[in-house]
């Protein structure tokens, strides 16, 4: 008797992200930092050059919290918190379909000091960094007076 041949898959479209909620095991987790859906060209600063601080704050700020679980990172709610990608301006909208994640619902953003973010989608206990937003300009907000 011969070996029985796999069922081949169907087609998935890879460019499609479902919905994902973070499952209540993730919350107790400590968060795992991605780095391959980073935007390189979008928020870049005028001459073409990237922000350092990227590299020296930023890295700091994820690694200190990959000492802490997402439950902790989410109770500083005014800081780090979800954005519904329909309340984010045109412009943050028409990169997210230029890097064909205009499929996404939300966002999450985390604040690393005064006007530095980190945007980002959050699977399970990992959070897959997007854009790097040293001037609060992906989502702007007034100041309240």
């Amino acid at each position: 008797m011969g070996r029985k041949q796999p069922r081949i898959a169907e087609q998935v479209d890879t460019r499609k992200r479902p919905r994902v909620l973070v499952p209540a095991l993730a919350q107790t987790a400590r968060p795992i930092w991605n780095f391959a859906l980073f935007d390189s060209v979008a928020w870049k600063k005028e001459d073409g050059s990237y922000e350092d601080d990227l590299f020296l704050e930023g890295t700091k700020y994820l690694r200190d919290n990959s000492r802490r679980t997402w439950a902790e990172i989410e109770r500083e709610a005014s800081m780090n918190h979800w954005i519904s990608v329909s309340r984010l301006p045109q412009e943050a909208k028409n990169r997210l379909v230029a890097i064909k994640l205009d499929d996404v619902d939300q966002l999450f953003s985390l604040r690393l000091s005064g006007t530095r973010r980190l945007w980002g989608l959050r699977e399970d206990s990992t959070f897959f960094v997007v854009w790097w937003d040293p001037h609060h300009r992906v989502y702007p907000v007034e100041k309240k007076s």
